[in-house]
């Protein structure tokens, strides 16, 4: 049985004549994993991925779904494909290689169910396509355009960029993370400054599992990771979109962080937000993986230093990934050696997860 602790929300004033934000104190890690019962309602569909020739995944870690088609992004062969939600396969979008509709790099993508529509960022920038892979437009003028994610929300296109090394006239680097909002067709609206890190030397890190975009009804939440483990603070803040401005909307409250030969013993990846529970993932030194998940609603945090517990499928630890927070769905994904009657040939299996409402 899960050691659940109730937490009580506090309020924090940021600078004078500012909005007070809420803070969620985090409870001391619990030994115990964090069942999937205790936040899903149910595994709603498992999806076997057909093997084709040339389709070989193994690193499904970022997942989109419109209707009847799934968008999977392999880290390892570094595309995206399309399948629809039986898993059969239909097409891939965007080519590797070095023509003028080809890239080498893909950072981030994310799908416009309303116009049926993917967007690419890569190296090169950031292009749309239809649902067959045709290129439609292209946006490649901002060098911080080929780092960062992407979002699709009310018809326009969010894209966070990242410019890393910037020189200061002190002799220091910056990192620097601004937000742009696109049109349909690719034309900049505007931009506004996110964030912006200051270090003695010309460090960046980023993860796979980074997730910078959370939508939950009208809300846009982001958030960004600081993996450098010798910065002097912890990013523990959750921000939201509202009316032109990103501002803060939520902090969690870890206490004192443990530093071990200078680092800091806690890297968080990702923050996000559904409309009954907030997520946090984060690291330590060793990259051991810690979850922390809050219920809004009973008002309880949960907190792991293990990956979820399957009490519902009996797959033992299983690792959660976003797929539609907006209607609470989450995926995992058990590679084809782990299950009967698979070869480790085939392409991996995807169970999507209903949470709780």
């Amino acid at each position: 049985m899960n050691r659940w602790w109730y937490c009580f929300v506090i309020f924090l004033w940021i600078g004078k004549g500012t909005a007070q934000i809420p803070v969620i104190k985090i409870p001391p890690v619990a030994q115990e994993s964090i069942a999937l019962s205790d936040i899903a309602e149910c595994v709603v569909r498992e999806v076997r991925l057909e093997q084709v020739e040339d389709v070989w995944l193994s690193s499904v870690r970022r997942m989109m779904v419109d209707g009847k088609n799934l968008f999977l992004r392999d880290y390892r062969q570094g595309q995206v494909f399309r399948f629809d939600v039986s898993g059969k396969f239909l097409n891939r979008i965007g080519q590797i290689g070095h023509g003028p509709n080809e890239y080498l790099y893909l950072k981030a993508f994310c799908v416009d169910p309303d116009l049926k529509q993917i967007y690419l960022m890569t190296e090169k920038g950031i292009k749309s396509y239809d649902y067959e892979g045709n290129v439609k437009d292209e946006y490649s003028c901002i060098r911080s355009l080929s780092s960062g994610s992407l979002c699709c929300r009310e018809g326009l296109l969010y894209a966070l960029g990242e410019e890393f090394g910037r020189r200061t006239k002190e002799g220091k680097y910056q990192n620097i993370t601004t937000l742009y909002r696109f049109s349909s067709r690719l034309q900049i609206l505007d931009s506004v400054f996110f964030q912006c890190v200051t270090q003695d030397r010309d460090l960046f890190s980023t993860s796979g599992k980074e997730m910078n975009f959370s939508i939950n009804g009208y809300n846009l939440f982001l958030y960004k990771a600081i993996l450098t483990g010798t910065f002097q603070y912890i990013p523990d803040t959750l921000y939201r979109w509202e009316n032109g401005k990103i501002l803060p909307f939520l902090r969690l409250d870890f206490g004192r962080v443990e530093v071990i030969r200078g680092m800091k013993n806690m890297r968080i990846v990702n923050v996000f937000r559904t409309r009954r529970f907030l997520f946090c993932n984060y690291l330590n030194l060793w990259n051991d993986d810690f979850w922390c998940c809050y219920d809004f609603q009973r008002q309880v945090c949960m907190h792991s230093s293990k990956k979820f517990r399957d009490d519902l499928l009996n797959f033992g630890e299983v690792e959660l990934f976003p797929l539609d927070l907006d209607r609470g769905l989450m995926y995992f994904v058990k590679q084809s050696y782990e299950l009967e009657g698979m070869t480790e040939n085939d392409n991996p299996v995807l169970y999507i997860v209903e949470l709780k409402k």
